[in-house]
């Protein structure tokens, strides 16, 4: 999923994108987990504090980490183990209403450390 962009350009033109709704947006992405306690709680129909709420509850959780609006959102999905530990599981940023899913650090230390391999060959064999 890491090479998957995704948009939907309608839904921003009728809704806009906030920090307030950035997460409605990405659940219709395929990056979004149905069985995430975001949508438990949005089928029970949960008011009050969203947050709150997910600090309740043990299991699979999508977060806003950083919000940069209106252009830049980071939405972490981790494993909440606890009210106050949480266990980082990847990365998604929506900029410019195309979301993406963060490279792992071992696919960005992988490639550099094959760029590095291959630079290395060609200089040898100069």
């Amino acid at each position: 999923l890491d090479e998957v962009s995704w948009r939907s350009p309608e839904w921003v033109r009728m809704n806009g994108l906030t920090t307030e709704n950035v997460l409605d947006y990405f659940a219709l992405s395929p990056f979004y987990d149905r069985t995430a306690n975001n949508q438990v709680l949005k089928m029970q129909q949960v008011t009050g504090s969203l947050i709150e709420q997910l600090r309740r509850m043990r299991g699979i959780e999508f977060v806003v980490a950083v919000a940069k609006e209106p252009e830049l959102w980071v939405i972490r999905k981790q494993n909440r183990i606890g009210p106050d530990e949480t266990i980082p599981l990847s990365t998604y940023f929506v900029a410019n209403e195309i979301i993406y899913m963060a490279p792992s650090v071992y696919s960005v230390v992988s490639s550099h450390v094959l760029n590095l391999t291959k630079s290395l060959k060609d200089s040898l064999a100069t």
